[in-house]
């Protein structure tokens, strides 16, 4: 599981750094036009023509719960362990498989597949992934202390089940967090234009709320 919390890690950080970079453009003190961080100079206004309706995280959470992969999971691991356990090779492939965290790949799919359309997107699902990868490991790491070295189908049992339930704790935790992105329409210094979604969680998101103006003065800008 290391590796594939390494790898999976790595690419969320350049995904997030990516859109970061781009939600932060034109805003702070040292915006300047033609810089690689804010090519358009600074950010003068911005226009939300759907302003989000925030819904407490206990509705958030059980509308984004893994219902069916978990479950899913849960056989396919004692199923792999039980033909692992009576000989077939099989068995013994698949049980290492799901041993390295691969379930994950499944409960962070349907997550994601929860959350508003806005939100499906591909550094979404790396926030899953590692969420996931995380919880999987805290719950993990007690069974693995306790059991040792010991192979028997009881710990190999309660190790997948402690993988599972990590990665419906930390997948359905993150998604919960995952309010959907507001699109604004934004105004630079430099008369550009674009548009940008963003979460109503993050720093920009506060910056964007103090900057908005309503439909009529965002036309009026546009003609000027």
């Amino acid at each position: 599981m290391g590796i594939l919390f390494i790898l999976v890690a790595v690419i969320g950080i350049v995904s997030w750094g990516i859109v970061k970079s781009d939600e932060l453009s034109g805003l702070g003190r040292q915006a300047k036009a033609g810089s690689l961080r804010h090519p358009h100079g600074r950010l003068k206004q911005v226009y939300c023509e759907h302003p989000p309706v925030l819904r407490p995280f206990a509705a958030r959470l059980r509308s984004v719960l893994p219902v069916v992969t978990v479950p899913l999971v849960v056989v396919i691991s004692l199923g792999a362990l039980a033909l692992e356990h009576a000989g077939v090779l099989f068995g013994v492939v698949a049980v290492d498989f799901l041993s390295s965290g691969a379930g994950v790949l499944l409960v962070a799919g349907e997550c994601l597949l929860h959350l508003a359309k806005p939100a499906q997107s591909f550094a979404n699902y790396i926030v899953l992934l590692v969420a996931g990868i995380v919880a999987a490991t805290v719950l993990g790491v007690p069974v693995l202390a306790v059991g040792g070295h010991d192979f028997t189908v009881g710990f190999e049992a309660a190790y997948l089940l402690a993988n599972a339930a990590g990665f419906a704790v930390g997948c359905s935790a993150a998604a919960a967090l995952m309010e959907e992105p507001v699109r604004f329409e934004r105004r630079f210094e430099d008369g550009a234009e674009s548009s940008v979604k963003i979460s109503p969680r993050s720093a920009a998101y506060r910056a964007y709320e103090a900057l908005m103006v309503d439909e009529r003065a965002w036309n009026a800008g546009r003609k000027e």
